[in-house]
């Protein structure tokens, strides 16, 4: 997991340099972004913290390319508007944790789930003494988030539209139809019924179309009401000419 930090006052430089050096402590890589008029006091004591000289727009941008994690030093109202722009989808978005210069706070603001805000605040928040605030309601309510178990076991979600169905349907204690093509080495999601239809039903496969012997599998996927989610097993090997554009060959193993 790669990490930034960004601090704007000599408080948060304090909290920068904190969080840099325990992420770093325990394995993971993040780097500290200080304001230019606080570095020279800050360089030569800690690695791992760079002056801040560029606009936030253009470092937000960057980091929404490259990092997995951003946290914010200050107020949420400046996260916001730095983030603003570049925020695209639940699934890909960039986990964004902000903490208050006291360190009071660690809020969860973008990507609790996949992205993995929710686990990013817990731990900015142990780290600093502060408290996690979440408010994705399946863990406010103790519910299964089946983004978040997709994304455990490695699942490529299908239909993005169907996860907000589903996750109402756990929320308001309404069974979810659970099938899958495969011998699951452990119990379906909490809120789950095997084999039984629901008004929201997951579908573990790595089929686009239920087979015409799957009777009930095809009246719920022609009501569109089911969520499939696919494992990572399938590999496309391929030869080519020298020169071939890499977007050829995706759009030719789409085919398949």
């Amino acid at each position: 997991m790669k990490l930034a930090v960004i601090c704007f006052t000599r408080t948060g430089v304090n909290w920068c340099g904190h969080l840099v050096k325990r992420f770093r402590e325990s394995g993971t890589e993040c780097e500290g972004y200080v304001p230019p008029r606080f570095f020279e006091e800050t360089a030569e004591k800690q690695p791992g913290l760079n002056p801040q000289k560029e606009l936030l727009k253009e470092w937000t941008r960057r980091q929404f390319e490259k990092a997995d994690g951003l946290i914010f030093i200050g107020a949420a109202g400046i996260a916001v508007r730095a983030i603003a722009p570049f925020v695209h989808d639940k699934l890909t978005d960039p986990a964004v944790v902000v903490m208050d210069e006291a360190g009071r706070y660690a809020v969860s603001l973008l990507s609790g789930h996949v992205g993995g805000a929710n686990g990013l605040a817990r731990m900015v928040a142990e780290f600093c003494g502060a408290e996690p605030v979440i408010t994705t309601a399946t863990d406010v309510n103790k519910k299964t988030a089946i983004d978040v178990w997709a994304s455990k076991r490695e699942l490529v979600i299908g239909e993005r539209e169907q996860i907000k169905q589903v996750a109402a349907a756990f929320l308001e204690d309404r069974p979810v139809g659970f099938f899958s093509d495969f011998d699951l080495q452990e119990e379906a999601p909490e809120g789950c019924v095997r084999k039984v239809a629901g008004e929201s039903n997951i579908w573990l496969t790595i089929r686009t179309t239920p087979e015409p012997q799957d009777a009930i599998l095809r009246e719920l996927a022609g009501q569109g009401k089911v969520l499939r989610l696919i494992p990572r097993i399938l590999t496309v090997g391929i030869g080519c000419r020298r020169g071939i554009a890499k977007e050829q060959i995706g759009q030719l193993a789409e085919q398949i």
